[in-house]
């Protein structure tokens, strides 16, 4: 992978940064794309985001990086010398590689009172856990968030063509705009991001997130001192059990507290951000904060990016876990209760209740219900459970893969969702 030298220029009231990327014979331009407003905060000098975001893209084609222009030199050295050995023992489809570049650049910006703390805020539980640990909750003031930013990296969908590009564009202005409602109550300002990063990767966001993340971050260096990572939501407890046991190597968000350190320069410290705490943790955190019942956004429906779905997973376990915290009503106007009361609150807890050894979100719903003594089975029923058992064994797995025994697997599934 060859990275070009970045130019800068103004669009339509935006600063735009590119960079040509050639990768497997290919080269196509990779931009980052915000207001002007916010141009004090940008290192424009600096190839850094545009490294860490496609390290991963990289590695997987197994092609060294060379980049044209300037790198922070401890980023640098960190991503040569650890972060790339340790993507590879996580997953050994990130090959190993190397990374050259034309210069490297130590500079340290001045502690100004101005250099300010961010995080991403997307509206979910694990960013409104994040503002108030950090900007509500009297943090001391070199832990105070001065900035929010919404990026466009691959969470609104993975574009590989302009009509996708436009369609994923289209999801992430959309979400943009309740976002600046909330942060404007907030009394903070919301930076957006647009970029197209997502469009030179292959797997999900699930599998980039925590680099093209950060990588969007490392843009604002020279007006950001720190930067908060809002963590998934896993307890450092529980991360350590998931690692051990049921490590999933297309999930990088497994490896943040460990790996987020490798990705601070200089000048911008890179920090996880509430890692002790489980989600259930985190939502009994804020479920009486008023901007989150308010503009809380959970779902994982990408076509239902402006309002919760009430089904799916995401949605299916914030209010499962509202309901059991009793603060489920406080959030009434954001959800459809009768669509999670129809369609997804009885397979959701049996799925708790089926897979809670391999999901440590599910684990920490059990640990809770155990503490406080709520009859989980009252939510769902035991056949929907042996549904939940049946979908995640190695037996449905291998059957699914017969075609001729398709209809047979289809047919059972009926039976088991008939009783339940």
């Amino acid at each position: 992978m060859i990275i070009g030298n970045i130019s800068v220029k103004e669009n339509g009231g935006n600063l735009r940064m590119e960079a040509p990327i050639t990768l497997q014979g290919e080269t196509r331009t990779c931009f980052y794309e915000f207001p002007l407003e916010y141009a004090n905060l940008a290192d424009t000098g600096k190839s850094d985001s545009f490294l860490l975001s496609l390290l991963l893209s990289a590695m997987q084609a197994g092609e060294d990086i060379q980049v044209e222009g300037r790198v922070s030199e401890r980023l640098f050295y960190q991503l040569r010398d650890d972060l790339v050995p340790i993507m590879n023992v996580f997953n050994p489809m990130y090959g190993k590689i190397d990374i050259k570049a034309e210069e490297l650049d130590a500079k340290i910006y001045p502690p100004e009172p101005g250099r300010g703390v961010g995080t991403g805020f997307s509206g979910g539980i694990d960013s409104f856990a994040c503002v108030w640990k950090n900007f509500i909750d009297n943090p001391p003031e070199q832990y105070k968030l001065t900035h929010l930013f919404f990026f466009n990296v691959g969470a609104h969908g993975m574009a590989h063509s302009e009509a996708e590009l436009a369609k994923v564009e289209g999801k992430f202005f959309a979400h943009l705009q309740r976002m600046r409602a909330c942060a404007a109550e907030l009394g903070l300002p919301l930076v957006p991001v647009n970029s197209n990063v997502h469009s030179f990767f292959q797997i999900g966001h699930l599998e980039t997130c925590s680099l093209v993340t950060p990588g969007a971050a490392l843009l604002m260096q020279r007006g950001l001192q720190r930067y908060f990572f809002a963590s998934a939501g896993i307890a450092y407890k529980d991360l350590r059990y998931q690692l051990l046991f049921v490590r999933d190597p297309h999930n990088t968000t497994e490896l943040d507290p460990l790996i987020l350190p490798y990705m601070s320069t200089e000048n911008l410290l890179m920090a996880a951000s509430e890692t002790r705490l489980a989600r259930i943790e985190k939502t009994s955190l804020i479920v009486d904060f008023a901007p989150a019942q308010k503009y809380l956004n959970v779902c994982y429906d990408y076509g239902a990016k402006e309002a919760n779905c009430s089904r799916c997973e995401k949605c299916a376990r914030t209010l499962a876990t509202l309901e059991l915290l009793g603060k489920i009503d406080s959030f009434a106007e954001l959800f459809d209760f009768n669509i999670y009361r129809k369609q997804a609150r009885k397979a959701f807890f049996a799925r708790v209740l089926a897979r809670h050894t391999k999901n440590p979100v599910y684990r920490s719903i059990i640990e809770y219900a155990k503490e406080k003594d709520i009859d989980l089975l009252s939510y769902t029923s035991r056949p929907a459970i042996l549904a939940a058992r049946l979908k995640d064994s190695k037996l449905h797995n291998f059957l699914r893969r017969i075609p001729l025994l398709r209809p047979a697997v289809r047919a059972l599934k009926k039976v088991f969702k008939s009783k339940a």
